[in-house]
């Protein structure tokens, strides 16, 4: 990701040698660019990303679920630089009503590896109907969540671009992220919201105005 470069290349000297030497660096996204500007003092261009709109070929294919509550989901591996903890915690932080009103899903695999970050959390959310820990998925079973998704959640400390917020924008889904996302350059008023990076109180204020909106309609 953007502020690991610098380390990643001091560990692979003839990659250096080259990006240093090479006129025609390309990152994709002005976030990832700034990093590599910091070390190397090269021009580096931006390649955005492209995107097909994908919703109404995979709404035809896929019958989704109605739910009456909004749907939160957060998407990746768990580890502390995805957030998950800072996103926890923002609903942890909202009233009983609000809570009431949104189920949030936590989609990834529980690796061994990452066992220490992501158990404590999981034990802790086991308490509240709110969330809905799904596990690993894939092909069908993803693009049907995903089109039951209302509100993607990417609280990220430090992400070059994002997937997630890629496909969440293929099927016109808006997306909460944090300042530290990349692919900031895709989110506006009609996209979605940027909040404060690692702020539990930020992104909590986000979510109240989410729900108590969608409430009133």
């Amino acid at each position: 990701e953007a502020t690991n470069i610098p380390e990643f290349y001091d560990r692979t000297e003839d990659l250096a040698a080259t990006i240093k030497g090479n006129k025609n660096i390309y990152a994709t996204s002005e976030y990832a660019k700034e990093y590599i500007d910091k070390e190397f003092s090269t021009n580096v261009g931006v390649l955005h990303n492209f995107i097909p709109d994908i919703k109404q070929k995979i709404g035809k294919q896929l019958k989704k679920t109605e739910s009456k509550k909004l749907q939160f989901s957060l998407v990746g591996y768990f580890t502390p630089r995805k957030g998950l903890h800072v996103c926890i915690e923002a609903i942890e932080a909202l009233s009983i009503d609000l809570k009431n009103q949104i189920t949030f899903n936590i989609v990834g695999n529980r690796t061994e590896s990452t066992k220490d970050y992501w158990e404590p959390l999981y034990n802790k959310t086991q308490k509240l109907d709110v969330y809905n820990w799904t596990g690993e998925i894939w092909g069908d079973d993803k693009w049907r969540l995903f089109l039951e998704t209302d509100v993607f959640v990417v609280p990220s400390f430090d992400e070059s671009c994002s997937r997630v917020v890629l496909e969440a924008m293929m099927l016109g889904k808006p997306v909460i992220i944090s300042q530290n996302v990349g692919a900031k350059y895709m989110v506006n008023d009609q996209t979605g919201w940027i909040v404060k990076t690692g702020c539990v109180n930020s992104l909590k204020e986000c979510l109240e105005n989410i729900i108590e909106n969608n409430k009133d309609k």
